[in-house]
């Protein structure tokens, strides 16, 4: 049976998930983590996207992207690639380390946009790993806090407020606000 075509974003940005292939860990040792990020960063540099959030959890990854001069497919390979050759030699392992090809959903409007951010960054709270999103620190909510790192946060803190001296309180109490709100998932 041929897949389905992705929805392609109107306004460039999806909320990508992969998982490593029959749920295994694939980010068991902070040397993983660390690694993920230094591709995703490259990636990032090379492909020239946006980076909206991101959480590594022990056994998949969330992103929040908004394409730019490359699109989502060639930058979701380029990152997978890159990360299942460097796993792999490290594991001393052979073939696939992600299941099935990245899930993605185009991300429509604001609202979208924001309930699918904090739904992220909430994902260690929803798994148990952490009381609170600040708990966690692979993730972006550092990167919004102190205002660096490898997260853009200048459209999620513009949409939060236009005051830039209550941005990072907006952030704060809207991430923090508990919801049932459900965004792309494996089944």
């Amino acid at each position: 049976m041929p897949r389905l075509a992705r929805q392609k974003s109107p306004t460039g940005i999806y909320h990508v998930m992969v998982r490593g292939i029959n749920r295994d860990y694939i980010f068991s040792t902070e040397e993983e983590k660390k690694n993920y990020l230094k591709i995703l960063g490259d990636i990032k540099a090379d492909s020239n996207f946006e980076l909206y959030a991101y959480m590594i959890m022990g056994n998949h990854v969330h992103l929040l992207i908004k394409e730019q001069s490359d699109d989502i497919g060639n930058i979701m390979k380029r990152i997978g690639v890159r990360y299942a050759a460097w796993y792999n030699k490290l594991h001393n392992r052979v073939g696939h380390l992600f299941q099935d090809r990245y899930k993605s959903e185009a991300i429509l409007d604001e609202k979208q946009f924001l309930a699918t951010l904090r739904y992220i960054l909430q994902n260690p709270v929803k798994a148990k790993l952490c009381k609170t999103p600040d708990g966690y620190k692979w993730g972006s909510w550092n990167d919004y806090i102190f205002r660096s790192g490898l997260t853009d946060i200048d459209l999620a803190c513009q949409m939060l407020s236009i005051d830039t001296n209550r941005q990072i309180d907006q952030f704060k109490k809207f991430v923090s606000i508990e919801t049932d709100e459900e965004c792309l998932d494996f089944d």
